[in-house]
């Protein structure tokens, strides 16, 4: 899947986002307090309403791609003038946010639509008893025109998966998975946790897994190796050490995950992300900067992404990361009171392809200075 076009409006707190157009690779810049992070957070919901949460006052317009078909999904859910952020409890159905209209689109060709009053699914009416509270492509994930939409988002990867990973080591035996995917396109498709997939990787498909390494080690000169084992603690919960993890060796010596450090893991993991996710997989980074080392900078610079079919969606106030990346991948965000307007790099003469930093130039433009009105 590919986001072309995205609007959004949070009519519980007033947020509203500009519809924003954005390509295979996008860096979101602006002075702090824009909006960046809440962008993310915001593509975020999307995920989660197809997942069948109910949102309070959100408005929503996302135009995207899944192969060759376009599709346009939009909608609104009532406002109940409870002033928050996050989903709702969804316990209590009766008491949820219920949807005002929506819409799925595929090309011209209205797939579901609905109101308050009836739903159409291909034209025909649907009897009565369809839950409010839930998003049509949650309802309808089961049809074969919908499972693609479904997965496209629920297949949405945001790096801060740490409360992903705790669960994953409780509710999951490795060597189940591993009997389970055992093919790279397998590894793929499947929703674990990124640092499952690459021990995956490392045990069913070596020779991937060869390729991830000499990446890591090209940014980590003084890495020798890098595997993954299971702990050889005795005193340690059953759940853990049958747990694969990750032992990189230095000068001869190896050090376990626990004392690797972040930044480390952190490349490990971004390069693991070009092989183990599935082609049109959406990666969302926030302050890609954080625990990375200067040698890891310019991480998508040596690293051959495109052909892998992924779309970065990725904040950053780093000026080597910002002058690193071209202008034509910037998504400049300003905000003037609760509106939060996404700026191309093309729209200011002022930034040129002269031999200037790039973030120097970027940071004495005006509207960068004066992100927030």
């Amino acid at each position: 899947m590919r986001i072309k076009r995205f609007s959004y409006e949070n009519k519980a707190t007033g947020w509203k986002l500009e519809p924003m157009e954005f390509g295979e690779f996008n860096l979101l810049v602006g002075v702090s307090g824009v909006g960046k992070s809440k962008i993310l957070r915001a593509i975020l919901d999307l995920q989660k309403m197809v997942q069948g949460e109910s949102l309070n006052g959100i408005v929503w317009e996302v135009q995207f791609s899944i192969g060759s078909s376009d599709y346009c999904w939009l909608g609104e859910f009532e406002n109940t003038g409870f002033m928050q952020e996050i989903a709702l409890p969804q316990t209590d159905q009766m008491n949820l946010p219920k949807i005002i209209y929506e819409e799925l689109s595929c090309g011209s060709k209205v797939l579901v639509k609905r109101d308050i009053h009836q739903t159409l699914f291909n034209d025909v009416p649907l009897p009565k008893g369809l839950s409010s509270t839930k998003s049509i492509i949650s309802l309808f994930k089961e049809d074969e025109k919908i499972a693609p939409i479904f997965a496209g988002f629920k297949g949405i990867v945001h790096h801060d998966q740490l409360d992903k990973l705790l669960a994953d080591i409780f509710n999951i035996r490795f060597d189940n998975l591993r009997q389970e995917y055992q093919t790279l396109e397998a590894i793929q498709q499947s929703y674990v946790n990124p640092q499952l997939k690459l021990a995956l990787i490392y045990f069913n498909t070596p020779e991937v897994f060869s390729e991830i390494k000499t990446y890591f080690i090209d940014l980590f000169p003084q890495v020798e190796d890098v595997k993954f084992d299971f702990s050889s603690q005795e005193n340690l919960p059953f759940f853990i050490a049958n747990f694969p993890l990750v032992y990189i060796k230095e000068v001869g010596q190896w050090i376990t995950q626990s004392q690797v450090s972040s930044g480390m893991e952190k490349a490990l993991m971004l390069i693991a992300d070009f092989y183990t996710q599935a082609e049109g997989t959406i990666i969302l980074i926030d302050e890609l900067e954080n625990s990375l080392g200067v040698n890891c900078i310019n991480i998508f610079e040596h690293i051959p992404y495109r052909q892998h079919g992924l779309q970065f969606i990725i904040t950053s106030h780093h000026p080597k990361i910002i002058g690193g990346i071209p202008m034509k991948n910037w998504k400049i965000v300003t905000r003037q009171g609760h509106i939060v307007t996404i700026h191309e790099a093309k729209e200011f003469k002022r930034l040129s392809a002269l031999k200037l930093d790039p973030f120097i130039q970027l940071i004495n433009l005006p509207e960068y200075v004066e992100g927030i009105e």
